[in-house]
């Protein structure tokens, strides 16, 4: 064992417990500290890593410890998987497009119109917002009466928006809810409350029934039916399954993996609605690996395959 390898690799596994939906109260400090429009995402958005950094206060120093280590790990996006969950991906940082706006148009676009992640630029049906929508959008906001003047600027920076966000916009549209019992999100047509819910479908009936989320965000059953009103929001959840999935190939630690395949299985904890959870599980990978993994199943590699031990050897690799 290289020690001081397995001494960063420790450091930077607290961050990946960080982004893992479990809720604790050290979290609840460092989203404090963050504060921003993307929140916990700015771990691996694309944003340079001092800015994160200053945002930690200098006496807090086995967190900036932990956070130096995690970003110097460098994670990569894997940019492949293009599905509904790119809606939730950030709008201003993002590893797939990079939008150039004046300073008052992103203050603007940020604070006023609250554009921060691809579905911010989407309407309901996650199309993109047309001309329309946004000039009523602009005319909602109590522009000063040298309009024509103080609009067009802004129209121009939001045509770039636009244009940067075209192509995963084509992707963005999640589709039809599967014929088979799942978990999902109930969101009011007003955005007013998210309920979660077991969705089971049987021959001509669809029904709801509620879900609790402890700690870990893993779902429990209520025993109580819900009924979604006309105009209301079902989508699938995004999930964190901690479970062993096929190994990973000749990068894996067997004797890891033999471990945890003779643990119990444990239920998968909810993140969030599929079009408004990132960063995901799914989808992340070391510079030193390929986005997909190298077993018998090829499969696409996520945050809890950096194990302190996939990190030890990162690490090592680098030094």
């Amino acid at each position: 064992m290289h020690w001081l390898s397995h001494c960063e690799a420790f450091y930077a596994q607290w961050m990946i417990r960080y982004l893992h939906p479990r809720r604790a109260p050290w979290k609840e400090i460092l989203d404090h500290w963050l504060h921003g429009h993307i929140g916990r995402a700015i771990l691996v958005a694309n944003v340079d890593r001092e800015d994160i950094l200053d945002k930690i206060p200098p006496g807090a120093t086995y967190i900036r410890r932990c956070l130096s280590a995690f970003l110097s790990l460098k994670v990569a996006q894997n940019l492949d998987l293009l599905d509904e969950t790119v809606q939730a991906e950030p709008a201003w940082y993002n590893h797939r497009f990079s939008i150039k706006v004046r300073k008052d148009s992103f203050k603007f676009l940020t604070e006023t119109l609250n554009v921060h992640h691809v579905s911010d630029v989407l309407d309901k049906n996650s199309k993109p917002f047309s001309d329309d929508e946004w000039n009523r959008l602009l005319d909602a906001t109590r522009p000063p009466t040298h309009y024509p003047e103080w609009k067009n600027p802004y129209l121009n920076d939001i045509d770039k928006v636009e244009r940067a966000t075209a192509r995963i916009a084509r992707k963005a549209r999640p589709p039809p809810l599967p014929d088979q019992e799942c978990w999902v999100a109930i969101i009011k047509s007003d955005q007013s409350s998210l309920t979660y819910a077991t969705r089971k479908a049987t021959i001509g009936r669809i029904t709801y029934h509620e879900l609790w989320l402890d700690l870990s965000q893993q779902p429990h059953e209520t025993g109580t039916r819900i009924y979604p009103q006309q105009g209301d929001v079902i989508e699938r959840v995004e999930t964190w399954d901690d479970n062993n999935s096929e190994p990973s190939g000749d990068d894996s630690d067997d004797e890891e993996e033999r471990d945890d395949s003779e643990k119990p299985k444990q239920t998968p904890a909810i993140i969030g609605p599929r079009t408004a959870s990132y960063p995901r599980n799914v989808g992340w990978h070391l510079p030193t690996q390929k986005p997909l993994t190298t077993g018998r199943k090829p499969r696409p590699r996520e945050l809890k395959d950096l194990t302190i031990h996939a990190h030890s050897r990162s690490t090592l690799h680098r030094t």
